[in-house]
């Protein structure tokens, strides 16, 4: 199952969330005027983050091609699909480190190692099930993509 505590807590480690003494701006230039009351400085951030889009939008020069005109033709060998087998799942199994994280549904590694020799088979079907009915498989002469 999904623990979102875990995440949250990973997340706040990897991102310093602790607010800074002394971050917050005492004045702003907005064209060639000083601005330093909050109310005011407030409206110049919102009018600047509204607007930054369309802004932009207005520098990018206009195109009259279609996308499709800037691929190349695909390489015929450039990308392969195999079915995987409970050989390969039960090996990539074994070879999983205990002391590495655990992943997004947290189950643990000695969990998925008690039960090797069970879940390969619901996998196999699972993984290879999932490119025939993928568009990528649908696609005549497409080879199998390499699971692991």
């Amino acid at each position: 199952m999904f623990d979102s505590k875990k995440v949250w807590k990973g997340i706040r480690q990897l991102v310093n969330l602790k607010s800074r003494s002394g971050a917050t701006p005492t004045k702003l230039l907005v064209e060639n005027v000083e601005r330093n009351d909050p109310k005011s400085m407030a409206d110049a951030f919102n009018n600047f983050f509204a607007n930054i889009g369309n802004n932009l939008t207005k520098n990018i020069p206009s195109v009259h091609k279609s996308p499709l005109q800037y691929l190349t033709a695909p390489s015929k060998d450039s990308f392969s699909l195999f079915p995987t087998t409970t050989v390969e799942i039960e090996n990539k199994i074994i070879g999983l480190n205990a002391n590495k994280s655990t992943g997004p549904c947290s189950i643990p590694v000695a969990l998925l190692k008690a039960i090797k020799h069970v879940i390969p088979v619901p996998l196999e079907i699972i993984f290879n099930a999932s490119f025939i009915a993928s568009n990528l498989a649908s696609v005549q002469n497409t080879p199998w993509l390499m699971l692991f």
